[in-house]
């Protein structure tokens, strides 16, 4: 599924998924992302940009996520409640 989602709540998602609990964190190439694990969950992100632009919290950006994390479930829930724009597969 594709989604637009804001800078904000992909850096939670990102920061959920790279938790060391929930499995292996899988990025496209043109990501670049630096986490510290054993911070909190709103502080662990310290370094996060896509195709060498840093990704800003209140900027939209098209995604690709599996319907399990997409739909919240495993507590990805930061799609949950949102004004998330789901875009047409191709």
């Amino acid at each position: 599924m594709s989604v637009e989602i804001n800078g904000k709540d992909l850096k939670t998602m990102m920061s959920h998924a790279a938790d060391p609990k929930n499995g292996v964190l899988h990025v496209s190439k043109t990501t670049k992302f630096k986490h510290y694990s054993t911070t909190p969950l709103g502080q662990r992100i310290v370094e996060f940009d896509i195709k060498g632009k840093q990704v800003a919290e209140n900027t939209f950006s098209n995604a690709t996520l599996d319907s399990f994390i997409g739909k919240g479930s495993g507590g990805f829930d930061c799609t949950k409640g949102k004004n998330v724009k789901y875009i047409k597969e191709l």
